[in-house]
């Protein structure tokens, strides 16, 4: 999802996204833990400046992805949320 990603306010806001309450945890390792995929990244530099964001459209981001971002797992990111 992100080559450049501050964390814990886009966690949140990621997992308000989604219906959950905010984020427990999050790790810029998802590769680790998860594997690899086939999708291609769509948004970067996301930044949050609230964490009370109900959505990532209300934060700023880019959707210029950058050359060396692409065809990589090695920015995935995990977002444990916490329950609803």
């Amino acid at each position: 999802m992100y080559c450049s990603w501050q964390g814990a306010s886009e966690a949140d806001v990621i997992c308000h996204q989604l219906g959950y309450t905010g984020a427990s945890n999050f790790s810029r390792a998802g590769l680790t833990s998860y594997g690899t995929d086939t999708n291609q990244m769509i948004i970067d530099d996301v930044e949050c400046a609230n964490r009370n964001y109900l959505t990532l459209l209300q934060c700023s981001f880019s959707t210029y992805i950058d050359s060396g971002c692409i065809n990589t797992n090695s920015y995935d990111a995990t977002v444990y949320c916490c329950k609803k």
